[in-house]
């Protein structure tokens, strides 16, 4: 009976130590990607450059906000950081290397987003979907 409990007392310790680290993973990723971006962007138009810059600043705002925090204020702050990137898509042609940050910054976007589903409304949605067609192009390539 004892090592039961000491076992379901380790396993709920377990549980809530991997629950905990989940947020500052996503955070991690999201903070990586940008640099990422932001490296790969470096040489890159000043026009290009600077909605690479929005674009961290965006999403640096956007995964900062306190999980509590007000709904429509979190959603603003994805949808701000979701359209700089898709300036810097329609910038010209990009290398591959800018093409899989930006896909890679995307992915960690949407991986921060899917942590709090209630922000996502018809406008996120139509800010994801137009940034995915322009990243993977029509066939989800």
């Amino acid at each position: 009976m004892r090592n039961n409990y000491v076992l379901v007392t380790l396993s709920c310790a377990l549980a809530f130590a991997l629950i905990g680290c989940k947020d500052k993973e996503a955070k991690a990723d999201v903070e990586g990607a940008a640099k990422q971006v932001e490296q790969t962007f470096q040489k890159s138009a000043p026009e290009a450059q600077d909605a690479v810059a929005a674009a961290k600043a965006a999403t640096a705002a956007a995964t900062a906000a306190p999980a509590g925090s007000d709904i429509n204020a979190q959603r603003a702050k994805f949808i701000e950081a979701l359209r700089p990137m898709h300036a810097a898509m329609s910038q010209g042609r990009l290398t591959p290397e800018q093409t899989r940050a930006l896909q890679n910054l995307f992915n960690q976007l949407n991986k921060a987003i899917q942590q709090n589903p209630n922000i996502v409304n018809k406008e996120l949605y139509e800010a994801q979907n137009a940034l995915f067609q322009a990243l993977y192009g029509a066939n989800g390539d």
